[in-house]
């Protein structure tokens, strides 16, 4: 609450980024082992993404912020933005086609479609075909 500079019920980014100014914030932050210098990252990485914090947004996030990150969450999120990027490069190929110069492309299309992936793709298919008028 004492954070709710308008008193409107959530804290706006500009209010958030002035906070971050206040040396009591700054001092509590860094108690708990958050950096406050780069508050616009600091409020994305809190942020639902509707622009405002809630009381609970800022405690949860800050609670995920607690403690050092173990090796296999690293690894987990490395796996999750590999996937991620494998995905959209497929994707891309769909939409646009391989680029024959780019390695990852040439290998991407010469995949074979798994059995499931090739029902997956049938069933779209037919999902998409209009019924015929009777």
């Amino acid at each position: 609450q004492t954070m709710d500079l308008s008193q409107d019920g959530v804290v706006s980014k500009e209010e958030f980024l002035q906070l971050c100014q206040d040396p009591t914030i700054k001092s509590y932050m860094t108690s708990l082992d958050v950096d406050v210098a780069d508050g616009s990252h600091l409020f994305k990485l809190l942020d639902d993404g509707d622009g405002n914090l809630t009381h609970s947004e800022f405690i949860s996030g800050m609670m995920r912020f607690k403690g050092a990150a173990k090796a296999i969450d690293v690894i987990y999120l490395q796996r999750e933005v590999e996937w991620l990027q494998q995905e959209l490069l497929r994707l891309t190929d769909k939409l646009i086609g391989p680029d024959m110069n780019d390695k990852r492309s040439r290998r991407r299309s010469q995949r074979v479609v798994t059995k499931k992936e090739s029902e997956m793709l049938s069933a779209k298919t037919l999902e998409t075909i209009p019924a015929p008028d009777l």
